[in-house]
């Protein structure tokens, strides 16, 4: 039985064709001969903004009312089986576009959200409502 795969390749980047997205394109390209289906996207391209902090995703949990690419982003991480995420490293961290995508990635948490109002949330406990639920 032959289990295709997808594979999601990031290019946290803002040179197009540097040394991120050459790495990233030789890593999707060894997925491909293995038979996995790839994609690539480069995240400066898209108009992602930065998390406005109301934290009505949280509390509420509203749907984020920041219109930009950010659903189109999350869509395509959610199919991909697997991801590569590539980025230079500036200041001791990555390119700022990575940090921006995890602030607003809190947006998907959802149902499995945390309840916050209870107070007896340790960091334990959201990192398993995020990835285990």
């Amino acid at each position: 039985m032959v289990i295709y795969l997808k594979i999601l390749g990031l290019v946290g980047s803002y040179r197009k064709l540097g040394n991120t997205e050459v790495l990233i394109r030789e890593a999707l390209m060894s997925a491909a001969e293995m038979g996995a289906e790839v994609e690539m996207l480069r995240l400066t391209d898209l108009n992602i903004k930065p998390c406005k902090g109301c934290m009505a995703c949280v509390f509420k949990k509203a749907d984020c009312k920041i219109e930009d690419d950010a659903n189109f982003l999350f869509s395509k991480l959610f199919e991909a089986d697997g991801i590569i995420l590539g980025s230079p490293i500036y200041i001791f961290g990555p390119a700022g576009i990575i940090k921006m995508i995890q602030d607003r990635f809190l947006q998907n948490l959802g149902e499995k959200a945390p309840d916050f109002s209870r107070g007896d949330e340790s960091p334990e406990s959201l990192f398993e409502s995020m990835v285990y639920k």
